[in-house]
């Protein structure tokens, strides 16, 4: 079940340097033949031999800083010498004991059973009003992908708990669940072939999670503490706010901070929500208000759904469902998330900023406005994107060598409300930024005026068809169109006929979609100039 991307190299490595190309398993059996043989005296004396002071050369990276940049060859080489000569102790595992959960729920059961026609999902709604959804599958064993979600998110956080609402997963990351720090938990789960991180954006929180199936009932465990028994840890949130401060020092001294943060403004008119993360603001985010945020987001199960996908037997997941899942607190919330007014103010704008010393210039230009939201919608703006870039990297990177790419990302958001940010962005010398901005304007009015060239809407559909053959075989690719579907509320229908819909594209539609949605009214650019570039 390896990825073919696992071939490439060593194929290419053995083509091009000549060098050998042993089988997986005789790597495999190799490996368990002389590994048993190496002690832990002969690692030490091959450490002696490549950390020697012999053709030593000694690398400081960081910010360009006087702490930094001012450092001489003595300060470094003391700072080198002392860590040598420190005493080490060895390490003493001190672990506690127990399992995960000490106090197991009672189950849950299902109360109602259904299934999604011509797609393999089949849905269980729990006596806690959880909603379990499942796709089996034999596409890679030993894989099961786990997802769940909730509406909500830093939304329902009021702006003086916003910073707060943002470090919530990190408390309770730092903190641990249980009676089990973030340290044990981690040499408890040494080994083991498993994963879970919960999640919270702006209208949604949830997990995201994998695991084998031998695993699988203790990430399930570890879900239920993120529900029930998230745990406070001050002296693990003083030092991660210790370290998240000292990242946050030099910042604004990083050109791209400063430009996308003058992008962020301009597009949503300076509103708190959208304003960067500073040193100045992380005072803001308190311990015991993130705690209480995330415990308010993830509490009541009865508003989520789960997701599972992969190699497992629904007979045998069902009572580890019940149990995990269907063990916790029934509720009745059904709350939703709250419109707290972030929108692009519409109109033309256009920003620079000059930062930093490097010849290069960065070009942003977004188009924004709002849309209906459906699928067929997001189709056809999605595939004007693929043509567009098409179009761009062949122009501006090819035959007018003006960057090494061009990107082209359409945004499309349903909440809080349907609106959509259509960005292309690129990099140059700072003396071309004109000239191939004017470029990206020419193609945009060519597209808005006449339908293009035939070949671009040939070769968005060939490429989509293609693509939907692999990701058909991907587990990845079926948990991202089921929570795609239930988060926006798509016809699972439309999904599975999305092979006749990529057929409908024509340099007619690619036509209309520019028309509809690159509109010159509401647009802005944005420029990067190094400081001394104009």
């Amino acid at each position: 079940d390896l990825e073919s991307s696992v071939f490439v190299q060593p194929l290419l490595d053995a083509f091009v340097k000549g060098e050998t190309y042993p089988s997986i398993e005789w790597q495999w059996d190799t490996v368990r033949e002389l590994l048993p043989e190496i002690t832990l005296e002969e690692v030490g004396a091959v450490s002696d031999i490549l950390l020697s002071e012999k053709n030593r050369v000694v690398i400081v990276n960081g910010p360009s800083v006087p702490a930094v940049s001012f450092l001489t060859e003595e300060e470094i080489l003391a700072v080198l010498y002392k860590v040598e000569s420190l005493a080490l102790r060895p390490w003493e595992d001190n672990v506690t004991a127990g399992p995960l959960v000490p106090e197991p729920p009672r189950p849950g059961r299902i109360v109602s059973r259904s299934s999604i026609p011509d797609t393999g999902v089949d849905v269980w709604t729990l006596s806690n009003g959880a909603v379990v959804m499942l796709k089996p599958t034999e596409l890679k064993s030993e894989e099961i992908l786990f997802h769940a979600f909730s509406n909500g998110g830093y939304s329902r956080a009021e702006d003086a708990d916003f910073i707060s609402a943002q470090f919530a997963t990190d408390a309770v990351n730092e903190g641990g669940l249980g009676e089990f720090s973030a340290i044990d938990l981690r040499k408890i789960l040494s080994g083991r072939n498993l994963s879970l991180n919960p999640y919270i954006q702006n209208t949604y929180e949830g997990f995201s999670g994998s695991a084998a199936p031998a695993d699988l009932e203790t990430m399930l465990q570890l879900l239920y503490l993120h529900h029930s028994a998230v745990r406070r840890d001050e002296t693990a949130w003083n030092a991660f706010m210790n370290r998240t401060g000292e990242s946050l020092k030099n910042r604004d001294s990083a050109p791209m901070n400063l430009y996308s943060d003058l992008l962020w403004e301009t597009l949503y008119d300076g509103h708190f929500r959208s304003l960067p993360l500073t040193l100045d603001r992380l005072p803001e985010a308190r311990l015991d208000r993130a705690l209480e945020i995330f415990s308010e987001r993830f509490s009541d199960a009865s508003d989520f759904t789960y997701v599972f996908v992969g190699d497992f037997e629904p007979e045998v997941l069902e009572p580890l469902v019940l149990h995990w899942i269907g063990g916790l607190p029934a509720g009745e919330r059904g709350e939703g998330w709250i419109d707290r007014g972030m929108r692009s103010p519409g109109g033309i704008r256009e920003v620079s900023i000059e930062a930093g010393s490097e010849p290069l210039s960065v070009v942003t230009q977004v188009w924004t406005g709002e849309w209906d939201g459906s699928f067929t919608e997001r189709y056809r703006i999605q595939s004007l994107a693929s043509a567009l870039e098409m179009q761009f990297n062949r122009l501006i990177r090819e035959e007018s060598g003006g960057t090494y790419t061009v990107g082209v990302y359409p945004q499309l958001n349903v909440s809080p409300v349907s609106d959509y940010r259509f960005i292309i962005r690129f990099s140059c010398a700072p003396d071309r930024v004109e000239e191939l901005s004017e470029q990206v304007r020419t193609v945009i009015d060519e597209w808005r005026s006449a339908p293009p060239e035939e070949k671009f809407a040939v070769d968005v559909t060939a490429s989509q068809h293609r693509s939907l053959s692999e990701n058909l075989e991907r587990n990845s690719w079926w948990m991202g169109q089921i929570v795609f579907a239930v988060a926006t509320d798509t016809d699972p229908e439309d999904l599975m006929n999305r092979g006749a819909l990529y057929d409908t594209l024509s340099p007619e539609l690619l036509n209309a979609t520019a028309r509809r949605y690159l509109d010159d009214s509401n647009y802005v650019q944005a420029v990067l100039y190094p400081v001394t570039g104009r």
